[in-house]
């Protein structure tokens, strides 16, 4: 019922604003099809977040937990 997205993004396939990305396919080819895929989901009403594995995960669970206790 709340409609939230939360994808976990690898830097290794996904072009982390921090850099190392080393996927196989072009670095521009992987942002758009992200881009793509978190825009159809957002027109759709979801809430989308993305989480990276360079991220402070405690920090970032605590975000989350927080943002879907406000929608309850």
């Amino acid at each position: 019922n709340i409609k939230y997205i939360i994808e976990y993004n690898g830097s290794f396939w996904h072009s982390n604003p921090l850099g190392d990305y080393r996927g196989f396919l072009p670095e521009d080819a992987v942002i758009a099809k992200d881009d793509k895929k978190k825009n159809a989901a957002i027109k759709r009403g979801f809430r989308y977040k993305t989480v990276w594995d360079t991220d402070d995960f405690n920090l970032v669970r605590k975000q989350i937990l927080k943002e879907i206790g406000n929608m309850l």
